[in-house]
């Protein structure tokens, strides 16, 4: 499977779930989960190649995230940082602060 990062929260009988989008070609699929589970808030788990000027792990997950209307959650890095992931955030930072970075979620406006 292609989830790498995968957290549920309760809110409002619904369900939180997080979809690691390495490419925006994955939206096909992830609207087919939104169509199936309509009841599960969908997240897109960003990487974040920060230390690239392009930052390609961003840019694909917000035009997936545009594409398909999920929200989008990325890995905050102190600057000079070698990680660019949510699994590097849990080896250097730990799991609380793992968990509260991915319950940020940014809204991105649906195309």
């Amino acid at each position: 499977t292609h989830t790498h990062t995968h957290t549920h929260a309760h809110r409002r009988k619904s369900s939180r779930s997080t979809v690691n989008a390495n490419n925006a070609k994955k939206f096909f699929y992830e609207q087919k989960l939104q169509n199936r589970y309509p009841y599960i808030v969908w997240t897109i788990a960003a990487d974040n190649d920060h230390q690239r000027v392009d930052n390609p792990g961003l840019t694909k997950a917000r035009c997936a995230a545009k594409l398909t209307g999920f929200g989008l959650c990325c890995p905050r890095f102190e600057k000079g940082s070698e990680g660019s992931d949510f699994n590097d955030i849990s080896v250097q930072s730990g799991p609380e602060v793992l968990r509260q970075q991915l319950m940020r979620v940014e809204e991105v406006s649906h195309a």
